[in-house]
C-alpha cells in the first residue's frame, strides 16, 4: 500500500476508535475486524458497530445462526462514513468485490452457507464463479442448468456468471478497475493452504487495513465447513450424484434426499436433476474418450463422432455451424498441429511437466522437472533432442518473468499450458520447416487432476510475455502463440448442408430415434442386433443379462466383467449343445474379430465427419506451413511411396489395413483433397473437438511404413 492510501485508511480507523462503541469495546477487551465487526482474543466475531453504539451479537445456544434456503441473503454491516471520510477513503479502495469459485456439480445448501459468508463482507458485489466445462460422470451439468439451481436459494442470476476458467475469472473483474477494487475470495481450509501464504497473490482477509486492488493482491476468507448428511451421515459431492442418480433408490425417497441436500424442493428443478443424473449413471458405460493420450496431459482431442454423449441434433448443428463458417461461434477456431505434445507448469522455482494424470494431482506434486523429462525420452533420437531441447528452452524463457507474471500463468503449479513441439527431423506427416514451440492453453486441475478450468487466451497472452523480454527465440526453438484460422463458409453451403443433414438422418433412422437421442444410443441398438441375430442363427435364446453385458463390451469397450466371466454364466450346467456353440462363437469374436467390426460400425460415423472436415479445410486460410503447396506435395508423395512400399509385404493383415484406409481417402474426395495442415479445433457445447480431413487416414498409412504396424 502506498503511503497516502495507509493515512487515508488510518484516519478513518481513528474516527471510528472515537465512537460510543470504541470505548465500550475497549472495556471489554474486543478489537475492530472492520466493517462495523468487533471479534474477541479468540478472533470471535462476537460484536456489530451499529449508529455509533457497540451492539452484542445474541448467540443461539442449540444451534448456529444460518441463512435458510430462499430467505433473504444477510447484508454487510458499514459503519456510515462523513462525506470527508468517504472522499478520503475513495481515492484508494472504492469497491469490494467477492468471489466464489467452483463447479457446483450441484450447488448445496452447504455452498449456499459459504456465498451468505461472503456476501456478508461484500454484499451485492458477490458473485458466483462457474463454467459450462462438462463430462458425464464428474461435471454432468451445464451452465445454464446450475444457474437454474442456483437461483433458487435467492440468488440473482446476474450474479451467477459463467466464466470459462472459475479460478481465474476475468469475466467479472475486467468490469471493476484493478487498483481501486478489492477482490475477497472463498474457499475451503485446504485450498487456503495451497493458494494463501507469504509472497503469493492472495492473502487472508483480516480487515479493512492496507487492502490493496486485485491487480495486486486477491484476500481470502476459509469457508466454515458445513456438512451435508443424508440419514445423519456427511456425504461428498460424489455420493450425491450417486444417490440422485441411483435407478435402485425409487423417485419417493430420491425427493427426501433432493430436500436434505438442497434445503428446498422445486418440481422443475428435481426432474431436471434427476434426469441429468440418472441419465449419467445409465451413460456411464457409452464414454469412449481417453484422458491421457493427445496433448500430453491436456486431453483426448476427440472427432465430434468420437463423443458417445453428443446427440444426433448435435451433429446437424455441427454441420450448418461447420458449412456457415460459424465454428468461431464459441471460440476462435485454431490449428491442430502435428507435433509433440507436452504439458508444462512452473512450480517453486522451476520448470515441470506432466504426462500422464498422476502428475498433475496435488499440484503437479509429482510432475517431472527438466532433468527427468530427459531422463524419460533418452536414447530416443532425435525425440530426445526434441524433448530435451525443448524443456530447457522453455524453462530459460519463463525463467525470465516476474514472479507475479509466473504465478499468475501457473498457479504454482495447479495449471499447465499444453504445448506442442514442432521438430522437423521428428516429423510425422506434416512437414512444418521451422522448430517451433506453440502454446495451446491453460487447463486448470484440482488436486484428484481433474480439470476444472480452461483459458485458451492464456496462451497468447504468456507468448506475448516471453517476446516482450526477448526470450521467444532460443536456442533450438521459437516459442509462439497458437495460429488461428479463417474458416469462410463454403460455396453452395445450402446444398452441402442438405447432403451432410442426410446422411445423418439416415444413420437416426436405422433404430427409430431422435434428434435429441444421445449417438451412443445408436452404437448400443447396433451391437444388441449384432449379437441377437447371431444368437438367433445358431439357435440359442440369449439372456437379457447377458445381451448386455456383451454389448457393453463390444460397444462401449467395458471390460469387467472379462469376457470369461461373462460366458461361464452361460455355459453353468449346460443341457444342450446350442449354449456352447454360442459361447465358442461369442469367444472367438471377442478375440479376433471384434476390432474389424468396431471399424465397420464406425464407418459411416467416421467418414462423415472426415468428408465434413475435407469441406471446410479446403477454403481455410491461416495454416502454420511455412510453404503450403510444398507441404501438400510432400505428404502425397509420401502417400504413393508409402503405399508401394506396403503392397509388395508379405504381411497379409497389412496390405488390408492399407486398402482400409485407402478406402476411406477416395470417400473423403481423394488425394486432390489434402490439405497442408492435420485439422482445426473448434469449440462447441464448452468441449473441444477437431477436424482432421484426410489426416486421419494418411496418418495410418505412413504409420505402418515408418513403425511396421
Amino acid at each position: 500500500m502506498n503511503k497516502l492510501g495507509k493515512i487515508i485508511v488510518d484516519e478513518l480507523l481513528d474516527v471510528l476508535n472515537e465512537s460510543e462503541a470504541s470505548d465500550e469495546a475497549k472495556k471489554k477487551g474486543l478489537e475492530y475486524d472492520g466493517f462495523g465487526r468487533w471479534v474477541d482474543k479468540n478472533g470471535l466475531h462476537v460484536a456489530n458497530t451499529v449508529d455509533g453504539k457497540l451492539i452484542s451479537i445474541k448467540k443461539d445456544k442449540k444451534k448456529k445462526s444460518q441463512p435458510q434456503a430462499g430467505a433473504p441473503l444477510p447484508k454487510p454491516i458499514v459503519t456510515p462514513k462523513t462525506d470527508k471520510e468517504a472522499s478520503k477513503e475513495k481515492s484508494k479502495i472504492e469497491t469490494l468485490v467477492g468471489i466464489y469459485s467452483g463447479r457446483f456439480q450441484p450447488f448445496g445448501k452447504h455452498h449456499f452457507q459459504a456465498y451468505g459468508q461472503l456476501r456478508s463482507i461484500t454484499g451485492n458485489n458477490s458473485f458466483i464463479a462457474t463454467s459450462n466445462i462438462t463430462d458425464s460422470e464428474k461435471s454432468p451439468f451445464t451452465f445454464s442448468e446450475k444457474q437454474a439451481i442456483i437461483s433458487k436459494y435467492g440468488i440473482s442470476k446476474k450474479n451467477i456468471v459463467k466464466v470459462k476458467n472459475p479460478y481465474r475469472p476475468v469475466e467479472i473483474l475486467d468490469k471493476f478497475d484493478p487498483k481501486t477494487t478489492a477482490l475477497v475470495v472463498i474457499f475451503g481450509e485446504k485450498d487456503a493452504g495451497r493458494l494463501g501464504g507469504s509472497g503469493k497473490y492472495y492473502l487472508p482477509f483480516k480487515n479493512i487495513k492496507d487492502l490493496e486492488g486485485y491487480g495486486e493482491h486477491g484476500y481470502y476468507i476459509i469457508a466454515k465447513h458445513e456438512s451435508v448428511k443424508v440419514a445423519g451421515k456427511e456425504i461428498s459431492g460424489t455420493i450425491i450424484r450417486k444417490l440422485l442418480g441411483s435407478k435402485r433408490i425409487d423417485r419417493d425417497r430420491k425427493k427426501k434426499i433432493f430436500k436434505e441436500i438442497f434445503g428446498w424442493y422445486d418440481p422443475n428443478i428435481f426432474e431436471m436433476t434427476i434426469d441429468r443424473l440418472e441419465g449419467v449413471a445409465k451413460e456411464a458405460y457409452m464414454r469412449c474418450g481417453i484422458l491421457i493420450t493427445e496433448g500430453g496431459a491436456y486431453g483426448h482431442l476427440s472427432h465430434p463422432f468420437e463423443d458417445m454423449n453428443l446427440t444426433f441434433g448435435d451433429f446437424k448443428n455441427i454441420i450448418r455451424l461447420s458449412l456457415q463458417g460459424h465454428l468461431d461461434k464459441e471460440a476462435q477456431v485454431s490449428e491442430k498441429l502435428d507435433g509433440q505434445a507436452l504439458s508444462i507448469s512452473w512450480k517453486d522455482g522451476k520448470l515441470i511437466a506432466a504426462r500422464n494424470r498422476g502428475q498433475l494431482k496435488n499440484g503437479g506434486a509429482n510432475a517431472l522437472d527438466v532433468n527427468g523429462i530427459k531422463t524419460m525420452f533418452a536414447g530416443r533420437g532425435e525425440l530426445t533432442t526434441a524433448f530435451s531441447s525443448a524443456v530447457d528452452d522453455l524453462e530459460s524463457a519463463i525463467k525470465g518473468l516476474t514472479e507475479k507474471q509466473k504465478q499468475a500463468v501457473f498457479q504454482n503449479g495447479m495449471s499447465f499450458m499444453a504445448t506442442e513441439i514442432i521438430y522437423p527431423p521428428t516429423q510425422n506427416v506434416i512437414p512444418y520447416g521451422e522448430n517451433l514451440i506453440v502454446f495451446h492453453g491453460i487447463i486448470q486441475y484440482d488436486n484428484d487432476g481433474t480439470p476444472i478450468g480452461e483459458n485458451k487466451g492464456d496462451a497468447r497472452m504468456l507468448a506475448g510475455m516471453i517476446r516482450q523480454i526477448n526470450k521467444n527465440v532460443q536456442r533450438t526453438f521459437t516459442i509462439t502463440a497458437p495460429s488461428f484460422l479463417t474458416v469462410p463458409a463454403s460455396q453452395d453451403f445450402a446444398q452441402k448442408q442438405r447432403t451432410f443433414v442426410e446422411k445423418v438422418n439416415m444413420l437416426k433412422n436405422k433404430f427409430g430415434l431422435k434428434d435429441s437421442d444421445p449417438v451412443a444410443l445408436y452404437h448400443q441398438k447396433w451391437w444388441e442386433d449384432f449379437i441377437l441375430r447371431k444368437a438367433k442363427a445358431l439357435g440359442y435364446a440369449l439372456t437379457n443379462n447377458t445381451l448386455i453385458q456383451l454389448m457393453k463390451r463390444w460397444a462401449f469397450g467395458e471390460k469387467s466383467p472379462s469376457i470369461t466371466q461373462i460366458l461361464n454364466v452361460i455355459t453353468e450346467d449346460i443341457k444342450v449343445s446350442l449354449e456352447q456353440k454360442f459361447a465358442d462363437w461369442a469367444k472367438s469374436f471377442d478375440k479376433e474379430n471384434h476390432d474389424k467390426q468396431v471399424k465397420e460400425n464406425m464407418f459411416p460415423f467416421e467418414t462423415l465427419f472426415l468428408s465434413l472436415g475435407t469441406e471446410v479445410l479446403k477454403n481455410v486460410s491461416g495454416f502454420l506451413a511455412a510453404n503450403p503447396n510444398k507441404t501438400i506435395q510432400s505428404i502425397r508423395k509420401g502417400v504413393q511411396r508409402a503405399v508401394k512400399e506396403l503392397s509388395g509385404s508379405s504381411d497379409l493383415s497389412k496390405i488390408e489395413k492399407m486398402k482400409s484406409e485407402l478406402q476411406k481417402i477416395q470417400a473423403i474426395g481423394g488425394m486432390e483433397a489434402i490439405v497442408p495442415s492435420e485439422g482445426l479445433v473448434f469449440t462447441y457445447g464448452g468441449k473441444n473437438y477437431k477436424l482432421t480431413g484426410e489426416f486421419a487416414p494418411i496418418n495410418q498409412i505412413l504409420g505402418m511404413l515408418k513403425y511396421g504396424d
